[in-house]
C-alpha cells in the first residue's frame, strides 16, 4: 500500500513504474477475451479496411493522396505498409498489431499508475484502458488505437519532467522524449495536435516556473517545436522530391478546415452518449481531483482538456473519437480506485463488460467472415484488369478481389457523405462522374443507402449509371456497427 493521493512518487528514476506479472496477465488476459472471437473478421471495423488496402497498395508504388487519396495523415498509412510486411494478407496481421497496441496502452497505463497508488488502483486504470478501447475503437485498427499508446508514454514522460527536483540541471531527456512521441502520434492522427500542444505548454511553463531564463526557455521551446513537427516534415519529404507536394497539403491541413455539417444535433447526442458511458470512470476522477497532489495534477487535468478538444473538434463524435479522453480519465480515476469501496463495485462492472463482450461477439463475427465471404466470391475476375468500384459497402472487397482501382477516390465515404461536398479536390459529383467513366467492370452499392430518404445527387448519377449494370449477387451484412444492410453487387452488362 502507498500513501495518500498526494504522496510523492515512490522512484523518480523512472516515468513509469515496474509492474507485477499477475498485473501483466490480467491486463493481456482482458485484452484477448475482449478481442479475440474477432480476429481474422475482414469487416470487424469500417476504417481500418481502408488503411489496410492503402497500406498493401504501396507496396505496388501507390502514394497516398497522389494515387488513393485520403486526409488522413501519412504515418497512418507508413505503418499499415509496415504491418503488411507480416505473412498473410494482412488481416489478422493488423489485428494483431492493434490488439499489441491496446494492450501496451493499458499496461503503461497502469504502470503510470503504480507509481503512487496501490496496485489494485494501478490494475483497474489499465482495464478501464482495455474495455474502452474495444468498446469505443469499433474495429482494431482505428487510428487512436495507435496513437494512444504514444501520447500515453509521452504523458508519463512530462509527469517526470514536471516532478525531476527544482535544482536538476540541463533538459530533461523525458520531455524531449515526450514532443517526438506527440510528434510521431501527430503522423497518425491530426487530433493529437491538442495533446502534442498541452504537453508542449506543460514543460515550457515547469521551465518557467524552474526560473529559467527568457532565452533559455525560447530555446527549450523552439526544442521542444522542432521535435514536435520533425516526424510530420519526415513524411512530407518524398512528396517534395518526387512530387504530389500541393496533394500532400491539401490532404493534410486544407481539407479538415472545409468539410461542414460535423457540428449538429446527432453528433451533440452522439457526445451525450459517450459521457455517460464513461460515467463510470468520470465520477471517482472527479470526486477524487483536489486530492491529487501538483504537478500531477495539472498534466492530467491539462491531458483531459486536451482529449475532450480531441473528441469534440472534428465534429460527429464518433466513437472512437472518444478514445483520448480515456487515458487522462482513467489515470484520474485510479485516485478513486484506490479506496476499496469504489475498487470492488469497479472491478465488478469491468470483468463483468469483458465477459459479456467476449461471449456476445463471437457468433456475430462468424457471419461477418461468411458474409464477406460470399460477396467476394460472387466477384468475377475480371475486376482485377476492368476495376472494382465499391459505391457503398466493405472496402476491403478491394485488398481480398486484389481488383485495380477505377480512380484516386475509393473510400466510400468520400462519395456518399454530404459533409465531404466542398472538403475534396473538386466537387464530388464531378469525382463520381469520373470514378464512372472507366466504366469499373463490377460495382458494389447498397440500394437503400438512406432508408427511405431523398436520394443525394449522387446516388441518382450512380443510378443512371447503373442501367448498365445487371446485379449477380446480393448480401445483407453489417456494414455500420450493428447495422445491417443489403449490398448488391452489379457486373457491366455492355
Amino acid at each position: 500500500m502507498t500513501g495518500p493521493a498526494g504522496a510523492a512518487p515512490r522512484s523518480r528514476k523512472w516515468p513509469i513504474a515496474p509492474l507485477p506479472i499477475i498485473a501483466f496477465l490480467c491486463i493481456i488476459a482482458a485484452t484477448l477475451l475482449m478481442r479475440l472471437a474477432q480476429l481474422g473478421n475482414p469487416i470487424a471495423g469500417l476504417d481500418d479496411q481502408f488503411y489496410l488496402l492503402v497500406g498493401d497498395r504501396m507496396w505496388s508504388g501507390a502514394m497516398p493522396y497522389v494515387d488513393i487519396w485520403d486526409r488522413k495523415p501519412a504515418g497512418l498509412f507508413y505503418l499499415y505498409a509496415a504491418i503488411r510486411a507480416l505473412p498473410g494478407d494482412g488481416i489478422l496481421a493488423y489485428q494483431i498489431v492493434a490488439l499489441a497496441f491496446l494492450a501496451l496502452t493499458g499496461i503503461v497505463v497502469a504502470r503510470i499508475t503504480a507509481r503512487t497508488l496501490p496496485l489494485h488502483a494501478a490494475l483497474a486504470s489499465g482495464l478501464v484502458i482495455v474495455v474502452y478501447g474495444a468498446l469505443f475503437g469499433v474495429g482494431f485498427g482505428e487510428a487512436p488505437i495507435f496513437y494512444d499508446l504514444l501520447t500515453a508514454i509521452a504523458g508519463a514522460c512530462v509527469i517526470r519532467a514536471m516532478e525531476r527536483p527544482r535544482g536538476a540541471p540541463g533538459i530533461d531527456a523525458g520531455a524531449l522524449a515526450a514532443m517526438l512521441l506527440c510528434g510521431v502520434a501527430l503522423t497518425i492522427k491530426t487530433s493529437a495536435v491538442f495533446e502534442s500542444c498541452a504537453f508542449g505548454l506543460l514543460l515550457v511553463s515547469d521551465d518557467r516556473r524552474r526560473g529559467l531564463a527568457m532565452a533559455q526557455r525560447a530555446r527549450r521551446a523552439a526544442i521542444y517545436l522542432a521535435l514536435g513537427l520533425a516526424p510530420t516534415a519526415l513524411t512530407a519529404l518524398p512528396y517534395l522530391v518526387n512530387g504530389g507536394w500541393d496533394a500532400f497539403v491539401f490532404a493534410n491541413f486544407r481539407s479538415a478546415f472545409l468539410r461542414t455539417g460535423g457540428t449538429n444535433i446527432d453528433s451533440f447526442g452522439r457526445m451525450i452518449a459517450m459521457l455517460l458511458l464513461l460515467s463510470p470512470v468520470i465520477l471517482p476522477a472527479a470526486a477524487e481531483w483536489r486530492g491529487i497532489a501538483r504537478p500531477r495534477r495539472d498534466v492530467l487535468t491539462a491531458w483531459l482538456a486536451a482529449g475532450f478538444l480531441s473528441f469534440v473538434a472534428i465534429g460527429r463524435c464518433y466513437e472512437h473519437y472518444a478514445l483520448p479522453l480515456v487515458t487522462p480519465l482513467a489515470l484520474l480515476a485510479a485516485y478513486g480506485f484506490r479506496r476499496r469501496w469504489v475498487a470492488v463495485p469497479a472491478f465488478a462492472l469491468l470483468f463483468a463488460v469483458i465477459g459479456w463482450y467476449g461471449l456476445n461477439t463471437g457468433a456475430g463475427a462468424r457471419r461477418d467472415k461468411a458474409d464477406i465471404a460470399a460477396l467476394a466470391k460472387a466477384l468475377p475476375a475480371s475486376v482485377r484488369t476492368g476495376c472494382l468500384f465499391v459505391y457503398e459497402g466493405p472496402t476491403i472487397l478491394y485488398h481480398l478481389s486484389n481488383a485495380c482501382l477505377p480512380g484516386r477516390y475509393v473510400f466510400p465515404g468520400h462519395f456518399t457523405e454530404p459533409e465531404e461536398d466542398g472538403a475534396l479536390e473538386r466537387p464530388m459529383a464531378d469525382i463520381l462522374r469520373q470514378t464512372l467513366s472507366h466504366r469499373p467492370s463490377v460495382i458494389v452499392s447498397v440500394p437503400d443507402l438512406r432508408r427511405g430518404g431523398a436520394a443525394t445527387p449522387n446516388d441518382l448519377i450512380l443510378n443512371a449509371a447503373l442501367r448498365d449494370y445487371r446485379p449477380i449477387a446480393a448480401r445483407n451484412i453489417r456494414l455500420y456497427g450493428g447495422q445491417r444492410v443489403d449490398v448488391v453487387v452489379w457486373q457491366r452488362a455492355t
